[in-house]
This record gives structure tokens, C-alpha cells and sequence, in this order.
């Protein structure tokens, strides 16, 4: 079982924007690791929009999915219906019980998402950013 930390998280999320064979790792990874539903949830809305149809298409085809104890439709309708702006995904994530693993990862999304907003990394290194849990 790999034990998801917030570099752990980055790797896995750089494996899914890679190539094809590299995403496959990266979901062999998620399966094989104990990410949160909630860090599930913050990971599919991060990855850019063809990317996202990918990963969603492989990782719900995925055979051992069952094994992780997730019902395949109810997680369906979660990751792609239920694909909230940001805002709505928060206040329904902020709902939820919540690791200090799982706060770092949305807050290290949330700063990416300020940081590709603002400059593209060419004005701004990095953002310290406190959420409002």
C-alpha cells in the first residue's frame, strides 16, 4: 500500500500528464494506494479537460477497482457529473472529514490553480495560501 503524502500526490499527478503508459502507472498507484476520496475528487478537477476524459476513462475501467470498495457508478456520477467549479467543490469538501494530508493536497492545488492564473509561473514562484477550513 503506498502512503500518499503531498510529494507521492505530485508524483502520481505528473504520471496522469504524462504519456499513456505513465498514466497507467499513476492509476496502478492511486489503487494500490490509500488517496482519500476527497484527494481523489481535487485530483480529476486539476488535470486539464482531455486529460481528465482520459484518466476518468481508464481509472473507471479498471478491473480492481472493486478491490478499493468503490461502488463504479456511484463514483461515475462523482467524478464526472458532479465535477463542481472550485468554489462548490470546496464547500462540499470542506463537509468532509479531512486528513491534514487532504488539506495540503487541495491547498497545493488551489495555489497552482492562482499561480496558472495569474502569471503562468512567469512572474510568480510560488503562493503561500491559507485556505479557510
Amino acid at each position: 500500500m503506498i502512503k500518499i503524502n503531498l510529494n507521492t500526490y505530485k508524483n502520481i499527478f505528473n504520471l496522469l500528464n504524462a504519456g499513456v503508459e505513465d498514466m497507467e502507472i499513476g492509476i496502478s498507484n492511486i489503487l494500490n494506494s490509500d488517496l482519500s476520496d476527497s484527494s481523489l475528487q481535487v485530483l480529476v478537477k486539476s488535470l486539464p479537460g482531455r486529460r481528465r476524459h482520459l484518466f476518468l476513462k481508464s481509472f473507471l475501467d479498471q478491473k480492481s477497482i472493486e478491490n478499493k470498495k468503490y461502488n463504479k457508478e456511484e463514483l461515475r456520477s462523482q467524478l464526472i457529473h458532479d465535477c463542481l467549479p472550485w468554489k462548490e467543490l470546496f464547500k462540499k469538501i470542506k463537509k468532509q472529514k479531512l486528513s491534514n494530508v487532504d488539506k495540503q493536497i487541495i491547498e497545493h492545488e488551489v495555489c497552482e490553480l492562482y499561480i496558472k492564473g495569474i502569471a503562468e509561473r512567469e512572474m510568480v514562484k510560488s503562493i503561500k495560501l491559507e485556505l479557510a477550513w
